[in-house]
């Protein structure tokens, strides 16, 4: 006849099994394990009849403090003013907003007072079907006047990119940060107004813009000695590219300057990073900026892949 199994043997294997049992169904996938909420069902059947009467003994012992129960009219009172409240908050939340909204169409109006644009403030309402295009749509069209070509601008002064298709509600803004929005050129920012420094940026996919730095063709130095103008970090780079883009937006902020790096096929050369101001693949609003002159239209984005004018470092 065998001999029984010690109690204590048997609880010891059964530890480690749980355990590993857990760490299984810990790793699942959770649409596998659902089979295991019938036994919590089963378990709050039988609970329930007997949770019931322990839960009410518990409120006869430690019962709660009771509140003070104000009168229908306070209560009412009390309801319509925190509506007041609301409203009132809300109102100012909208009044702040546009407030924010006017000083920066002002800003924008100003910015190159000699060129009539209209500014058309629209929501960013999706992106394209094509999400490897990094397109932005946009609720302004054609019955605005937004037509191919139109300039985006974010806040700040921030340029966002041109549209690349609109219909009569609608348009599609390319971002100056996606691959297919093609080189853009821009001039690098110093207190000394003598010192000119061009870059010719390419966007690599990850929100930034990298390119070379120049300085314009047939500039002289003010000053041999110090050398030519050296960019720095942090400095601001602005769009400088009246070939493909309309007078009206240039000068508009491309972002600054993230990393520096030596070039190695032109050592007189230096590459320049530069993140814009705004995630522009995250905005939640632009402004259209509609050119009122028609010379003042450039149709011709895709010449923005030539080479850049001047070299001399």
């Amino acid at each position: 006849m065998p001999r029984p199994t010690p109690k204590f043997l048997t609880v010891r294997k059964a530890l480690p099994i749980a355990i590993a049992l857990l760490i299984v169904l810990g790793l699942t996938p959770v649409r596998f394990i659902g089979w295991i909420g019938w036994f919590g069902g089963l378990a709050s059947t039988l609970i329930a009849p007997v949770s019931q009467p322990f839960a009410a003994l518990s409120r006869w012992l430690a019962p709660g403090t009771k509140g003070v129960v104000d009168e229908p009219l306070v209560r009412s009172l009390k309801e319509e003013t925190e509506n007041w409240r609301t409203q009132f908050l809300r109102q100012q939340q909208e009044n702040i907003k546009l407030q924010a909204m006017m000083e920066e169409l002002y800003r924008l109006k100003n910015l190159n007072p000699d060129a009539p644009v209209r500014q058309v403030t629209a929501p960013v309402i999706g992106v394209s079907s094509d999400l490897s295009s990094g397109l932005l749509r946009v609720r302004a069209g054609e019955r605005q006047g937004i037509l191919p070509n139109t300039v985006a601008v974010a806040s700040g002064l921030q340029l966002l990119g041109r549209v690349s298709s609109a219909s009569s509600r609608q348009c599609l803004v390319q971002p100056i940060t996606s691959k297919a929005a093609g080189v853009i050129r821009g001039r690098v920012m110093f207190d000394n107004p003598e010192n000119q420094l061009l870059c010719q940026l390419e966007p690599i996919g990850d929100g930034t813009l990298r390119g070379p730095v120049f300085r314009p063709e047939g500039l002289g130095m003010t000053n041999p000695a110090a050398g030519p103008p050296e960019p720095v970090v942090g400095q601001t780079v602005r769009l400088d590219d009246l070939d493909h883009w309309p007078h009206h937006a240039q000068m508009l902020i491309i972002g600054k300057i993230e990393k520096i790096e030596p070039n190695a096929n032109q050592p007189l050369r230096q590459i320049v990073t530069v993140r814009p101001t705004l995630a522009l693949d995250r905005v939640s609003e632009v402004v259209l900026r509609v050119a009122e002159d028609a010379s003042d239209v450039v149709n011709d984005p895709a010449g923005a892949q030539s080479a850049p004018r001047g070299g001399r470092q």
